[in-house]
């Protein structure tokens, strides 16, 4: 779980700094 958990968190972190 933690390939999802790290894509989830990598796209909350790209949407947060665009």
């Amino acid at each position: 779980v933690l390939g999802i958990d790290r894509k989830a968190s990598q796209r909350d972190i790209q949407k947060a700094f665009h």
